[in-house]
């Protein structure tokens, strides 16, 4: 049976991945890159990649100490891990962009070529 700390631990880590997953446009973003397999760990996320640039098919991402995310690629193929790239000290605001520069694939449709969201209308 798992003790207090390791609950608290748990608990804890769940928090911090949905809130990476919300961040990376959750619902939207799973759909975009067909990220799938996606597990929570101590203190981040992981998740595979159907196919994405230089053959990374798994991200890890994980808070680092300075409040700012660590981004690891991988491509994993049988029994052959190789760590493709890797961005340091990301901020929340730079997330999606440094995912989409480094992967190449988009994370939401974005403004489709609208130049205002959504259901504004000028002058109002």
């Amino acid at each position: 049976m798992p003790t207090h700390s390791e609950l608290a631990k748990t608990k804890a880590g769940l928090k911090i991945a949905n809130t990476v997953l919300q961040q990376l446009g959750d619902a939207r973003f799973r759909a975009m890159t067909g990220a799938k397999n996606i597990v929570a760990l101590e203190d981040g996320i992981q998740f595979s990649l159907p196919k994405a640039k230089d053959g990374i098919n798994k991200v890890v991402i994980k808070l680092n100490p300075q409040d700012n995310y660590d981004i690891e690629y991988w491509r994993i193929r049988g029994a052959t891990f190789k760590k493709v790239k890797e961005s340091k000290n990301i901020g929340v605001e730079n997330l999606r962009s440094t995912f989409t520069k480094d992967t190449g694939l988009a994370t939401s449709l974005g403004t489709m070529g609208r130049k205002e969201p959504l259901g504004r209308k000028r002058g109002l």
